[in-house]
């Protein structure tokens, strides 16, 4: 069985934006999840919170290097 590959983004959205890029970022886990390319948590910071963590595991290193020349995902 293939070994997961982790990957963490750390972000704020801009200012009087967080609802539509909260909003982009659950259709693009959404996305990845539904073409088995791996699975997210996404975590708001309890100290900071404009500051969100996207944890995401990847099914595997080769399924990351597809889902990065995907151009769906690239659309998000």
């Amino acid at each position: 069985m293939p070994q997961e590959i982790i990957a963490i983004a750390i972000f704020s959205p801009m200012a009087g934006r967080g609802e539509e890029c909260l909003a982009l970022t659950r259709e693009l886990i959404a996305y990845i999840h539904s073409q088995g390319y791996g699975r997210d948590l996404l975590l708001r910071d309890s100290k900071s919170p404009n500051t969100y963590m996207d944890i995401r595991w990847w099914a595997s290193e080769a399924v990351a290097k597809q889902a990065h020349a995907d151009p769906e995902i690239h659309k998000f």
